[in-house]
């Protein structure tokens, strides 16, 4: 499999498997190694992971934000239950029993938005975000989620003027601040993002957000010495941030220790189970030491939590490629396209699958080494140049052509070798048509011995 090691800056979801309770504050970016096995094609836009948080704690709504009437708030609390046991359906409709009661529950309709994206309808998000900000234009969970939806979504430059306007008209506001720095980083203007962090810190000196986005940029420019350092104060600050580990577990990739970054992308797990990115990470790294079913079972969770990011079903395909389940491989890189036509490197997944494969789609060895080829040559055509030289593709393309004209004399020879018995069996038939007798050198060879007997008399 081949893996690159490089820093990438993604989104990370909020909270898809449990319900935040603790407030708004606004959830932070991560980086760490690309994970797709072609992740040449991979642009900045598609590195945001999708999800946000339900909304649960009302006791510090925006200053003169509605109140939620008390009728309302037994059945909103009602639908949050419902989502933490994963019965999203009934929490929808909790939901919107809630909006009947109380039509100005602001958050009731950012929750059905967090809802909608869950279940990969983003135009529906979309609009249940922006409703929520018509309604209540200071709601920072509703911001966060709109601008990240945007991003995962590659409309990154609509995300950036975005947030840039909420933090003009809002230049106090931190988590804000926070949000626009990330964005920043996903667009790879690290100096800006540093600069509209610093901008946050001079606000609060301990905000431990705004010290992770400082952190992230810090790496991002490979500054890995200061990013350590920034890194150990957040943990002064808050010894459970699951992102410090996440970003450790980046630092140790680049230099080379893999079994280190392990143990610190499970450390991020510990501290947060439904940290995606660290889920898929991680799995990466189980992929490469052929671990591939704690692999599989990683990325079936993330896909729970995120069924639409395309770039966990590719590294799925690839874990039930390296556990030998063939069908179910072809399904999830096949899905991956669907989702999501422009992430390439599930094209070329799919091409690797048809070359290693054993058995798939009921075809002959060169009938899957020949769609094989064809794959890579699509992957060729859709990335436009854009291929390095070194690119995995080339290699495969050589190994398939050599493959299959191997497998062509194979065939070749095996007709061949056939027909030669056929002929064989044709003239032991026919040689066994004839009468006794006058089989061919039947009698020749009586004479012969004939001849013999009567020279030794």
């Amino acid at each position: 499999m081949a893996r690159r090691i490089g820093i990438f800056a993604a989104l990370a979801v909020s909270c898809l498997l449990g319900i935040h309770c603790g407030g708004s504050k606004a959830k932070k970016a991560t980086t760490g190694p690309r994970p797709d096995e072609a992740a040449e094609d991979q642009d900045p836009s598609q590195q945001a992971a999708v999800g946000s948080t339900l909304s649960e704690d009302e006791s510090a709504p925006p200053p003169g934000a509605h109140e939620m009437t008390q009728n309302a708030r037994g059945i909103y609390n009602e639908g949050v239950l419902l989502a933490q046991n994963g019965d999203l359906v009934k929490a929808k409709q909790a939901f919107k029993r809630t909006l009947k009661v109380d039509p100005l529950a602001f958050q009731a309709v950012y929750n059905l938005g967090v809802l909608a994206e869950r279940r990969g309808n983003d135009d529906n998000a979309r609009s249940q975000y922006q409703q929520t900000i018509r309604m209540q234009p200071d709601y920072l969970p509703a911001l966060t989620a709109l601008s990240r939806l945007e991003i995962r979504l590659g409309n990154l430059d609509a995300a950036i003027t975005f947030l840039k306007q909420q933090t003009e008209r809002n230049s106090n506001n931190i988590n804000l601040l926070n949000i626009y720095a990330e964005s920043l980083i996903i667009a790879g203007r690290f100096k800006e993002a540093i600069s509209v962090s610093k901008q946050a810190l001079k606000l609060d000196e301990r905000n431990a957000d705004a010290m992770m986005c400082m952190a992230k940029a810090n790496l991002s420019l490979g500054r890995n010495e200061l990013t350590e350092s920034i890194l150990e104060q957040v943990l002064k600050i808050n010894p459970d941030e699951a992102e410090v580990f996440f970003l450790r577990a980046s630092i140790r990739l680049s230099e080379g220790y893999d079994a280190a970054a392990i143990e610190e992308y499970r450390s991020a797990l510990e501290k947060r189970p439904d940290y995606i990115e660290a889920m898929n990470n991680l799995a990466t790294l189980y992929l490469v030491s052929g671990n591939y079913t704690d692999a599989v079972t990683l990325l079936e969770s993330a896909l729970k939590l995120s069924p639409s990011m395309s770039k966990l079903r590719v590294n799925y395909g690839n874990a039930l490629r390296g556990a030998g389940r063939w069908k179910e491989a072809k399904a999830a890189l096949e899905k991956a396209i669907k989702q999501d036509p422009k992430r390439s490197s599930a094209l070329f997944n799919l091409g690797v699958l048809y070359y290693v494969a054993n058995e798939l789609d009921s075809l002959d060895r060169l009938g899957r080494l020949s769609e094989a080829k064809r794959l890579f040559a699509q992957y060729k055509t859709e990335m436009r140049g854009r291929l390095e030289k070194d690119h995995a593709v080339h290699k495969y393309i050589k190994e398939v052509n050599i493959a299959i004209e191997r497998e062509e004399r194979r065939i070749q020879a095996e007709k061949d070798r056939l027909a030669r018995e056929a002929e064989r069996a044709k003239a032991k038939e026919a040689e066994g048509d004839k009468p006794a007798g006058e089989k061919e050198g039947e009698g020749a060879e009586d004479d012969e011995w004939e001849d013999e007997d009567e020279g030794w008399e």
